[in-house]
This record gives C-alpha cells, sequence and structure tokens, in this order.
C-alpha cells in the first residue's frame, strides 16, 4: 500500500509539474551550402610532431578515421602536434561559422573523447577548442564547433585525444568521418541543430518533495504547497587554509550581502549549518572527482562527506536547502566516469526522497568543455540531472587572446543525444570586467542558474577577497537585484520563432525572449567601450524598443530596426521590452445609442473584431463580455465571431451585436470587454453608452361636463384632460397640482400617486402612470341631466327648454345669453329639485342679446 501511494504521489507530481515551456521546441535551423564540399579521406592530414606525414588512415569498414587507445593508455594521436588535420576553408571576420564532424566509438560508457580545436591557419591566437565524448557504442553523433573569426583567414580543425587521460584496461578506438562540413549561419544565429528538440522528449526534467527542475533548466523549490522558481547564485567557499582567522559564517554573510544566496562544496554539518546561519538559502554538496582514475580511498572519503551533509539535512529538516550534488568535470576528463557513477549509484541507494522513491536532490555536473554532458546523460544513463559550464572569454576557456566566447552553454542543449537541462552558468572571480557581460551572455543563452568559482583565489592581479574585485559591487546593487526581476522572462524558452541581431557581432550578443505574446531581447557587450548598437528584427513587429526595469524608451523602430547605445563592463547589458503593433481592434470604436424608452430594446449595433494584417501570429479572444456599472442595461450576442474562446488569423475579422435596453432613466455607460493574447491591449475597451428615457403618461378624467388642469413644476406639463404623454430623460423629482375648474371638484390622484388631495409627488426614475379625475359639482339641471354651472346649462339647453338652478349663489361671474332661443330659468329649487324653497343668485350682470327671450322665476342678480 505504501508503494502504491508513493507510485500516485509522483504521478500527480509529474502532472502538476508540466511547464507550459516543457512543449517548447528548439527548431532545426536551415543551413546553406557545405563551405568545404564533399570532403574525402584523402584531404586530410596525418601530423606526428608538428610535421605533415601524409594523409591519416582510414578504415573503410567503419567508414572513418580511427583514433585508438591501447591497453595501457597511449593513444597514436595524443596532443595537437599529433594531430590529424581537415583542409581549410577561407572564412570572413564578423560572421558566425559552425564546423559539423561526426564521430562515433566502439567502447561505452568510458570510452575516449575527442579533442577538437578550430584554428586559423595564419594566426595562432586564434583559436576555439572542445572536447567531445559519445552517448552510446556504435553509433555516429554529431559534433559540433562553433566559430567567430576576428579577421579574414583560412580555419582547419585539428582532431586528437587528450593525452592525460589514462584508459587502462580500455583500450577503445573513436573513429572520425572524413566528410567534415562547414556552414556560415544565418543571422541571428550562433549555434545551429541539425535535428529539432523538443523539450517535453528530448529532456529530462528532475522532480521530487522538495525540488523540481524543467526541461529548460528552470530551479523551482517547494514554498509551503506551492513551488516558487527562482535563480541560484553560487559561491564557491574559501578553502580552510584560507580564512585567515575569519569564521566561515562571517565568509558566507558577505556572499549574502553581495547578491549571492548559496554556497558551492559544502562537506560538513557544521558547514552547512553556518550557511543557514549566515541567512542563505541554497547549499550545494561537495561530490567533487579528481581528474583520474579514483581510488577507493577517495571515493570512501566523499561518501562520508555528502553523508553528513544529507544527514545534517535530515536532521534538521533542511532538505529544501539542499540544492544539488557537485561533480566537477571541467577539464573534459571522463576517465574518473566509474567514480561518478559509483557515487550516482551511492545516492539512488541511500539518499532517496521518502515520497518519490528516487534520489532526493540532483545531481550537477560542470562540464567546462561542453560536448561531454551525453556520456553522463543519455537514454541509458543518468550520471546527472543538470549541467552548464564556463561562459565568456577569460581563462577559463582557455582563449584569453580576445577571440569571441563561444556559445558553450547552446551547445550543451543542443548536442545530440544530451539529455540533461543546461541551467548552470560557470563562472570565475577574476573574470574582471567580463563579469557581467559573461553573466548576461549566459542568461541569452539559457543560464538559469549562477555558480562563481571561486572566493580566496587569484589570477593575474586578481584580489583574493571576491568584494574586491572590479565586478562585485555592481553585482551586489545593480545586477542581482535584477536577475529577480528578470525571472518572468529568464523562465521562458531561450529560443523564439523570430530572431534579432545587431551590428556589433560578436562584440554584442544578443538573446530573444516571449512571455505571453510580448518580445524581449537580451543583450550583453564584451567590448571595452561604449557603442551604437543598432538592431535588426526578423519576423517580429514592433514600433518602439523600452528598458525592461525602467519602462524608458530606448528607441524607435523604423522598418525593424532600431538605434541605442550599448554600455560596456559593469554596465554592459541592456533588456529591452518590444512594443508590438496592436494586433486586436474593434470597429466601431464606441457607440451611442441616443435615447430609449425604458423597458424598450433599441436595434442592436454590429462591432467587428480583426487581427491586424501585420500580426505575427493568430489572436486568441479569450472572451467578450459587457462591464461597468450599467453592465445590465445592454445585451450581447454573439454574431459571426460564435462563443469564445476562438482565434483570428492575422487580418481575419468576425463581429458581434450588442443593443441597449434601459430600465431606468439617465445616461447609461458600459464598456465591451475583449481580452485576448493581444500583448499590447490584452483587454480592448469599447465604449458604450445610451440614455434611458421614462414617461410620464397621465390621464385626466372628466364627467358630465366637469374639467380641470393637472400643470407641473417641470417645464411643459398642463394636461387638461385625456390622455397626455411627457418623457424624462433624467430622474427628476416632479410635483404635479390638479386644478379643477368651475363647475367641478378635483376627485383624486391614481396610479403613481394615491393621495385624494394636494400634490402628487413623482420620482421619473422609470415611467410612471398617473390619473387625476375631476367630478362635476351639480348646480342646476335640464330635465334629469345635471350641469356645474349656468353657463355650461345655458350652452346646453334647448330652444323653449328649462333650465332649474338651485338655491345658492353660483361661481358665474354673470350669464350673458347671446343664443337666438327662447327658453325658461327657474331658481330657488332645493337639493331634490322636489320644490323651489329660495332663491339663486348670479354674481353679475344677466347679459340679453340676439333676438330670443329669457323666462325668470326666482333668480337674484347681484
Amino acid at each position: 500500500m505504501k508503494q502504491l501511494s508513493a507510485f500516485l504521489f509522483v504521478k500527480v507530481l509529474l502532472l502538476i509539474f508540466i511547464s507550459p515551456a516543457l512543449s517548447f521546441e528548439f527548431p532545426a535551423t536551415p543551413l546553406g551550402s557545405d563551405m568545404m564540399g564533399v570532403v574525402t579521406s584523402s584531404q586530410w592530414i596525418d601530423r606526428v610532431n608538428n610535421l605533415t606525414v601524409g594523409t591519416p588512415t582510414y578504415d573503410s569498414i567503419n567508414q572513418g578515421f580511427p583514433i585508438t587507445t591501447d591497453v595501457n593508455g597511449m593513444t597514436n594521436h595524443e596532443d595537437w602536434p599529433q594531430s590529424i588535420r581537415t583542409p581549410n576553408v577561407s572564412l570572413q571576420a564578423g560572421h558566425a561559422y559552425q564546423f559539423v564532424l561526426r564521430m562515433k566509438t566502439d567502447v561505452f560508457p568510458r570510452g575516449q573523447n575527442i579533442m577538437v580545436v578550430a584554428r586559423d591557419a595564419a594566426d595562432s591566437t586564434q583559436v576555439y577548442q572542445f572536447a567531445w565524448n559519445a552517448s552510446k557504442a556504435g553509433e555516429w553523433e554529431d559534433v559540433y564547433v562553433p566559430v567567430y573569426p576576428t579577421k579574414n583567414g583560412s580555419w582547419r580543425l585539428d582532431v586528437w585525444v587528450h593525452p592525460t587521460i589514462k584508459y587502462t584496461s580500455t583500450p577503445s578506438t573513436i573513429y572520425i568521418s572524413p566528410d567534415v562540413d562547414c556552414y556560415e549561419l544565418s543571422s541571428g544565429n550562433e549555434i545551429a541543430t541539425l535535428r529539432p528538440i523538443d523539450v517535453s522528449t528530448d529532456k529530462d526534467a528532475f522532480v521530487s518533495s522538495t525540488e523540481w527542475i524543467d526541461g529548460l533548466g528552470n530551479v523551482y523549490v517547494k514554498d509551503g504547497e506551492n513551488w516558487k522558481h527562482v535563480f541560484p547564485r553560487m559561491m564557491y567557499r574559501r578553502y580552510q587554509s584560507e580564512l585567515g582567522g575569519v569564521a566561515f559564517k562571517t565568509i558566507f554573510q558577505r556572499y549574502k550581502e553581495y547578491g549571492f544566496n548559496g554556497v558551492m562544496d559544502i562537506w560538513d554539518e557544521y558547514n552547512a549549518q553556518d550557511v543557514m546561519d549566515a541567512g542563505l538559502d541554497y547549499i550545494s554538496i561537495m561530490s567533487n572527482s579528481t581528474n583520474s582514475d579514483a581510488t577507493v580511498t577517495s571515493f570512501e572519503s566523499m561518501k562520508g562527506y555528502i553523508d553528513r551533509v544529507y544527514n545534517w539535512a535530515t536532521t534538521n529538516n533542511r532538505h529544501g536547502n539542499l540544492l544539488w550534488y557537485n561533480y566537477d568535470n571541467e577539464n573534459a576528463h571522463v576517465a574518473d566516469y566509474e567514480y561518478k557513477q559509483s557515487l550516482q549509484a551511492y545516492i539512488d541507494t541511500y539518499h532517496l526522497d521518502p515520497l518519490t522513491g528516487k534520489r532526493r536532490h540532483p545531481v550537477y555536473v560542470l562540464n567546462g568543455q561542453n560536448g561531454l554532458p551525453r556520456t553522463y546523460h543519455n537514454t541509458s544513463r543518468n550520471v546527472m540531472d543538470l549541467t552548464g559550464s564556463y561562459v565568456g572569454t577569460a581563462d577559463a576557456l582557455g582563449t584569453p587572446n580576445g577571440v569571441p566566447a563561444a556559445p558553450r552553454l547552446l551547445i550543451e542543449s543542443m548536442t545530440q543525444n544530451q539529455r540533461a537541462p543546461v541551467a548552470v552558468i560557470q563562472l570565475q572571480t577574476y573574470f574582471k570586467e567580463e563579469f557581467i557581460p559573461s553573466l548576461f551572455y549566459g542568461i541569452i543563452m539559457g543560464g538559469r542558474a549562477l555558480s562563481v568559482w571561486r572566493d580566496g583565489t587569484t589570477f593575474s592581479g586578481s584580489t583574493a577577497d571576491f568584494r574586491d574585485n572590479v565586478w562585485a559591487l555592481a553585482f551586489k546593487n545593480d545586477v542581482s537585484p535584477k536577475i529577480d526581476l528578470m525571472l518572468p522572462i529568464i523562465e521562458q524558452p531561450h529560443f523564439t520563432n523570430w530572431k534579432a541581431w545587431t551590428n556589433q557581432f560578436p562584440s554584442v550578443r544578443i538573446g530573444t525572449r516571449e512571455l505571453n505574446g510580448v518580445g524581449y531581447l537580451l543583450l550583453s557587450s564584451f567590448a571595452a567601450t561604449d557603442l551604437s548598437v543598432t538592431v535588426t528584427l526578423q519576423n517580429r513587429q514592433a514600433t518602439k524598443a523600452v528598458d525592461y526595469f525602467t519602462g524608458e524608451e530606448i528607441g524607435t523602430v523604423s522598418n525593424g530596426q532600431f538605434t541605442f547605445t550599448m554600455g560596456h563592463y559593469n554596465n554592459g547589458y541592456r533588456v529591452i521590452r518590444l512594443v508590438a503593433p496592436t494586433a486586436a481592434a474593434a470597429s466601431p470604436a464606441s457607440n451611442d445609442y441616443g435615447t430609449v424608452s425604458n423597458g424598450q430594446t433599441s436595434s442592436s449595433t454590429t462591432f467587428t473584431l480583426s487581427n491586424h494584417s501585420s500580426a505575427t501570429s493568430s489572436l486568441q479572444i479569450n472572451s467578450r463580455t459587457i462591464t461597468g456599472t450599467n453592465a445590465d442595461q445592454f445585451i450581447l450576442s454573439n454574431g459571426s465571431c460564435g462563443a469564445p474562446p476562438f482565434f483570428l488569423d492575422p487580418g481575419g475579422s468576425c463581429t458581434v451585436q450588442v443593443a441597449f435596453k434601459p430600465t431606468t432613466t439617465g445616461l447609461k455607460n458600459a464598456t465591451l470587454a475583449i481580452t485576448s493574447t493581444d500583448v499590447n491591449s490584452p483587454t480592448l475597451s469599447v465604449a458604450l453608452s445610451g440614455t434611458g428615457r421614462a414617461q410620464l403618461n397621465l390621464t385626466v378624467s372628466t364627467s358630465n361636463g366637469s374639467g380641470g388642469t393637472v400643470t407641473g413644476d417641470t417645464s411643459g406639463i398642463s394636461c387638461t384632460g385625456g390622455n397626455c404623454t411627457y418623457d424624462f430623460t433624467q430622474a427628476d423629482t416632479v410635483n404635479l397640482t390638479a386644478t379643477a375648474n368651475i363647475a367641478s371638484v378635483f376627485g383624486g390622484w391614481s396610479g403613481a400617486c394615491t393621495n385624494v388631495s394636494g400634490l402628487c409627488t413623482v420620482t421619473m426614475s422609470n415611467t410612471k402612470t398617473l390619473g387625476a379625475a375631476f367630478n362635476l359639482v351639480p348646480r342646476a339641471r335640464i330635465g334629469t341631466t345635471p350641469y356645474g354651472s349656468l353657463a355650461s346649462a345655458y350652452a346646453a339647453v334647448a330652444s323653449n327648454g328649462l333650465i332649474q338652478a338651485k338655491s345658492l349663489i353660483f361661481p358665474d361671474s354673470g350669464l350673458s345669453c347671446n343664443r337666438n332661443i327662447s327658453f325658461s330659468l327657474k331658481g330657488g329649487y332645493a337639493d331634490t329639485y322636489s320644490s323651489q324653497t329660495g332663491y339663486s343668485t348670479i354674481s353679475g350682470k344677466l347679459t340679453l342679446a340676439g333676438s330670443g327671450t329669457v323666462t325668470v322665476d326666482r333668480i337674484v342678480i347681484q
């Protein structure tokens, strides 16, 4: 059951730890014509004591030149004067070239490693040297040799077996194919792989319960329940004899103060605790090897060292601080392969993760010669989990003569059958002015950790105290903090589908990154002075270049180029963000729907979403939503776009539709928000507006000649009968007054107001319906029909008719009889009109006009 639980845990870990970068592929680079053409065995030169002695022996069965090592470790080609040599090829200054050899060996895992030196035939200072080995026996494998001439000349390769390697009791043969190639690399390339490398299948990630290294070499440590991406900055500690009375803890505190976060070569529990007490984060367990066959004694001693540190971590719960085991293979020796493999077997037996059942911490092997890692990590063997190499032009590379730096980390990444991530930039404290440029060149090539050899060492006038070197303060105050700011782009693949190059190659090196669709440039200068640098972009659209750290504009991009001044030495680096043309667009960019009655839906407006025709890739639309305070007042429909997510190819477009349906009065604002992979405008905002209109629907009710007027304190409201409608585009408060005419009384409000008398107050936030009723006051009658005034009754009476008036004072101001009719007017009636009990009073004059007559009874005129 415990085994099953562990298996399930590992399975879950592997699922969780899949990084987006792990699907990235280093593409095979299309190469031009082979500058050397078809090279045959007869064109090679065999050399003895630096003299040409003819052509080397050719094995027609194995189709290569055999370089053999006998049982005593002696070889027929053991140094440069005893090498075999290719024909020459003419190369030009300022260009990048790549030689390609093929090798195979008859013995593995030990085998031999070859030394390959590219040199200018006329200038012995122009030299590039590499060591290579194989990943298996009996199969041809590529050997890459990059060359960057500083002057025009004829170049060639010399090949031999390193003389200090002794393969006792292991006779072996390496074959070199005579068909050597040389290619000029296109702009933007320093090294080319002849085969694509898919990180997810061709590189092996490391994972344990405390650490994860992905296929690109990114280092993650456990931070609670989450993984934290880190950039280890490790300093090799001083030797005991170099302390000068200063405690290790004090020395380690200096490392922290100067921007480092870990210590290399910790060999006991006391040093380990000193690292923690100094406030540092990471420990590298010393497991260093020798340059010759290791003895049982040295193996047993090293086993004791790593046990002491490992057991200290177990006792103090510090396994999260153990970064890796470190093997030093910098001098290109594989004679101690069995030593490394024995240590690996010991670790894999006794230093196991309790959850994964595999080694708890990764093994880092420094390969100073970068054609060797495939010997240690391939399809059949895993002696190491990650690797790295020296970066820069200082003595560690063996080229202190101004020869431009070789892209050693890139070579390690691209080496055929090399399955370990390439992560570690190895520098020397005495790199002097080139320390910072070398560090950034390492990051350009995919370096994701730093290891510095060594506090306490001196070389060519440098100081033993690393703090006194010219780079130290710049690293402390400027570079180390900026590395943390760069982590998001350091984490990305160091190859993109677009390229960039400069007019100052090889003095200035440039790399590309892409994060969330944004393009970045990393530059490093090895020049001794500031340079005017022109960057050329290929397959990348941009309008300007800005500084990654400050956001300040560096230059305007015109026709794919921009120019700026590049600093040197401690300022010899630059990180640039490219501002690309906006890909996502919406048309129209805004829309006002005008005034729409509440509850009604406007006609839909069509918005066209598009991807700019100059975009470099398809645009993914992730969402399109209505946002903002009044989002619920607008209606979104898919149109031709359909439901997200969807893609728009460069120049492609589709439509969405939006309508306005206000529910309340007033100006409404919202935003059509389109989120996409457009790096400049990840959220495209389209302004929407419209005005909701409320209606006051007023009905004035009258009967039997009653009437009145409803007026408001808002201009324009006056309704004397029937249905009246008034529009409001703001939520105004309106006071309404009902005024009855002389024949009527106000009967009360209905709808929005229900009070019987007084003002009606309404707030027009939405449509309101209101009724006002006016009732007749029956003061007179004709037959059985009541009238509220004598004037209204006179207007209705027929010729020879009778108007009966109640016993009261009429509100009419007089009565004008101007119709040509005769009628009778009798007053003084009781309310029931059953008898005449009093008099009816008319205030004012009774005017008689026309040809008719009026007969009056019980009428008083005042």
